[in-house]
């Protein structure tokens, strides 16, 4: 290549990055590819969030005010109005699979402040904070894992993304927070179907205590429960279900 040659395929190539800077913007805003309401069912639960900050009490009875006991444990904190069958049957099946007794904290709301209104979303990392704030002394035990679980979409302020399933804070705290708004097929317009919800709610639950709990590392094999790249609700569909570990016999802290 000569030098013309060169300086023509410089220019080239300077001219289709300025051109790409400057229709990446246009694209992104006419395929609404960050709209976080792109694709959602006007018929969605939870597509106003408002709606969905008060707790449910059905599991009142169940509940504990603290994730106290000896030795490393699993509590379950709901957020807002998530269902409470979702959350006994997590709690079924985790005795039933690996003998793990997994509490259920006091059902909390969630803050009005805590929604963004242009997004209809609440940012991870003020749930995490949330949480820390609900329960100060299960916070700071590295012993006892906290799972938060909400019906309200979430995004993650630090990545370009229009929604997160979850966030996780495992080198800080023991703590992980999910959303289920984008696990329910309704949202999307879909029949409803509790059994497919919940299965796809229970995968990312696992993987969440498969790295607090088990302290397992993350997969790049896409049927791994530890799958490490769970972009879309199809990620949780072909992901496998049983944890690599021993069934345990703890009893109830």
């Amino acid at each position: 290549m000569n030098f013309r040659q060169l300086y023509v395929t410089i220019l080239l190539g300077l001219a289709v990055a300025a051109l790409i800077s400057l229709l990446g913007p246009l694209i992104v805003r006419t395929f609404d590819l960050n709209d976080p309401q792109s694709g959602v069912s006007g018929d969605a639960r939870c597509r106003d969030a408002s709606e969905c900050i008060a707790p449910t009490g059905e599991l009142t009875s169940m509940a504990r005010d603290s994730c106290a006991g000896e030795g490393k444990r699993v509590c379950i904190a709901p957020l807002g109005s998530i269902e409470s069958t979702l959350v006994e049957r997590l709690i079924d099946y985790y005795d039933d699979a690996y003998g793990l007794k997994v509490q259920v904290l006091t059902p909390s709301p969630l803050q009005e402040g805590m929604v963004d209104p242009d997004r209809e979303q609440i940012e991870s990392k003020s749930v995490g904070l949330h949480i820390s704030r609900l329960f100060p002394e299960d916070n700071a035990d590295l012993d006892a894992t906290i799972i938060g679980l909400m019906p309200v979409d979430m995004f993650i302020e630090e990545i370009d993304w229009r929604f997160a399933f979850g966030g996780l804070w495992q080198d800080q705290f023991s703590l992980g927070v999910i959303s289920t708004f984008r696990m329910d097929p309704v949202t999307f317009g879909e029949s409803p179907d509790d059994d497919l919800y919940y299965d796809r709610v229970r995968k990312m639950v696992s993987k969440y205590i498969g790295r607090l709990y088990y302290n397992l590392a993350e997969s790049s094999d896409d049927t791994s429960p530890m799958y490490d790249n769970i972009l879309s609700v199809s990620d949780l569909d072909r992901m496998g279900d049983d944890l690599p570990v021993e069934r345990s016999d703890e009893t109830t802290p």
